[in-house]
């Protein structure tokens, strides 16, 4: 799904393009800063078995996930 297509559907609901804009740009901001503030959090932890595969999933769900939705909205 595109950024024309959230903003058709906003339009839709009634709401105007330039809210939808900005809560749209609000959201990509939001998911990237918590992503990134979790992986410094779980760095910060004391070492513990899963800490490795756990950073490394965060690592991939940040690198892939998070970044191709963002990639697609801003398009």
């Amino acid at each position: 799904m595109t950024r024309n297509d959230l903003l058709n559907v906003a339009q839709e609901l009634g709401i105007k393009a330039a809210v939808a804009g900005r809560e749209i740009d609000r959201i990509i901001t939001n998911i990237t800063r918590f992503s990134e503030q979790l992986i410094r959090e779980v760095e910060a932890t004391d070492n513990y078995d899963a800490k490795p595969e756990e950073l490394r999933m965060l690592r991939k769900i940040k690198n892939l996930a998070i970044s191709e939705f963002t990639k697609q909205i801003q398009q």
